[in-house]
């Protein structure tokens, strides 16, 4: 994966914005399914993020040229992180809806929200994208949308100085939206932080941080599923 290196924001908080990007209003979190019910789900993810390296607080030019010269060796290991097996999730949910008696459909190729219409329907509790043509594309009446928004390291500086040991996370959201009328039925934002290892500076493979990065994707996984369980 390409790496992205930022200095001056917050990781991990900054874009849990961009997720209420697609979700219009707030709508009920309680996630119901229930048979018979004989409308078929899809279950589809937006394209995975890039791996990002953040220091905040490494905000002047000399500061984050210091920050990046210290942690080469770090910046290397995080581009060999790999997020492709949260793409499992789609089975397993699917899995767990079957379970229900349900109607599951797991769509593999990816969803791009950009390339959806802008939707401009009456109502506060829709969609602010128009999903109502995936309803032919895809054969499906209700689309689970999981939106994976950040997902990377950070180690918060002090200037030049580091202030802390590094933090691994992840943050997205997951939505239901009714293709018939573009409402969303639930949705529930994710969010996962965990601090690295003491024994993360090891370099060349820094196994504590790639430790702690693998529990980040699987506490991130079980937070995604809970609702189906």
């Amino acid at each position: 994966m390409k790496l992205h290196v930022l200095a001056a924001s917050t990781f991990a908080l900054s874009l849990l914005a961009s997720c209420s990007s697609t979700p219009s209003q707030p709508t009920a979190s309680r996630w119901v399914f229930e048979a018979p019910d004989t409308r078929t789900i899809g279950i589809v993810m937006t394209p995975l993020p890039p791996v990002q390296a953040h220091f905040p607080g490494a905000d002047c030019a000399s500061c984050l040229a210091t920050a990046l010269t210290e942690h080469q060796a770090l910046a290397n290991q995080v581009q060999t992180l790999d997020a492709s097996e949260l793409e499992q999730v789609k089975t397993e949910i699917a899995r767990a809806l079957e379970a229900k008696g349900l109607r599951v459909r797991v769509i593999a190729a990816p969803l791009d929200l950009a390339q959806l219409p802008a939707f401009s329907g009456p109502g506060t509790d829709h969609a602010r994208h128009d999903f109502r043509g995936l309803k032919t594309r895809y054969g499906v009446d209700k689309l689970l949308v999981i939106e994976l928004s950040s997902l990377g390291a950070s180690r918060p500086y002090a200037g030049p100085v580091p202030a802390g040991l590094p933090r691994l996370a992840l943050t997205g959201s997951e939505f239901l939206v009714n293709l018939g009328d573009n409402t969303l039925e639930a949705q529930q934002a994710v969010e996962v932080q965990l601090t690295a290892a003491r024994d993360w500076e090891d370099p060349p493979r820094f196994p504590g941080l790639a430790s702690t990065y693998g529990e980040v994707l699987r506490q991130g996984k079980a937070a995604l599923l809970r609702p189906f369980l």
